[in-house]
């Protein structure tokens, strides 16, 4: 088993646990490891576990590894669809997505909601709205309106490369040389966002305690099932709002704050 293991390993073949194991027992059939044992052997091999860590592929378009933000407020900037639990659609089940935009360095958020049933498709112009209003929040904020990102971060989705969002982008790079330089993630991979999906991530956890205080109220005032309809869209400013006055663990300051630009001066670090 461990033999059969070293080979495939020399010949490239171990990309997974999984994978690993179905492929071993198409070839060994009975006498194939288990995925506990295979998941042993890449254990014990740092070289195994390295040859699985995302590399840096050369390109604009496919650029990986760690990204480190500029001391520059909106020096990067991404931005991402999520899509909201079922049992919180309403109006017909109109609004079932949104997009959240994120600074990098300061974690300052916006989230604007998507109406599906509306003629713009693929939503191209939703997001370069939701652009344009989330440049002007923090450039009101910053109280600095010559204030342009240097680099926007997407996934391939074709509201961001495609469409009205895509020409907006094009021409705010002709009309800033400099600004605006647009890159995209590798394949589907969510890494290679990180920013905007650990935004995301914090800002359902919000939506979600919202939507538990209003099951409580339903609760106390005995509200009938059929009768209960949790409407998001009131509440995605709220939650966004509360999340910019939070303070942020990794900035250890307010995100509102950080774009304002006071100076944190924070207790622990005294």
């Amino acid at each position: 088993q461990r033999d059969a293991l070293e080979s495939m390993h020399k010949a490239g073949h171990v990309t997974g646990v999984t994978s690993a194991y179905w492929e071993l027992i198409d070839s060994m059939g009975d006498d194939a490891p288990s995925k506990d044992q295979i998941s042993v052997w890449m254990r014990e091999r740092p070289e195994v576990q390295k040859s699985r860590m995302a590399k840096r592929v050369e390109g604009k378009a496919n650029s990986g590894g760690p990204i480190v933000p500029s001391s520059v407020v909106m020096s990067y900037i991404a931005a991402d669809t999520l899509f909201i639990p079922a049992a919180f659609h309403t109006d017909k089940k109109v609004y079932k997505a949104a997009i959240l935009y994120v600074c990098a360095l300061t974690k300052y958020v916006f989230v604007l909601p998507c109406n599906l049933q509306n003629k713009d498709r693929p939503m191209s112009t939703t997001a370069q709205k939701g652009f344009e209003e989330f440049i002007s929040r923090i450039r009101r904020a910053a109280n600095d309106y010559d204030l342009h990102p240097l680099k926007i971060r997407t996934d391939n989705g074709s509201e961001f490369v495609g469409g009205a969002c895509k020409a907006w982008l094009n021409s705010r790079r002709v009309d800033h040389p400099g600004f605006y330089e647009h890159t995209t993630t590798t394949g589907s991979r969510s890494a290679g966002n990180p920013f905007a999906e650990r935004a995301i991530q914090s800002w359902r956890r919000m939506l979600y305690a919202t939507y538990r205080a209003v099951e409580r109220q339903w609760d106390e005032q005995a509200v009938p099932r059929r009768q209960r309809r949790f409407n998001w869209v009131p509440y995605c400013d709220i939650i966004t709002q509360q999340y910019n006055e939070r303070r942020h663990s990794t900035i250890r300051a307010k995100p509102a704050d950080a774009v304002v630009g006071t100076d944190p001066t924070y207790v622990e670090t005294r």
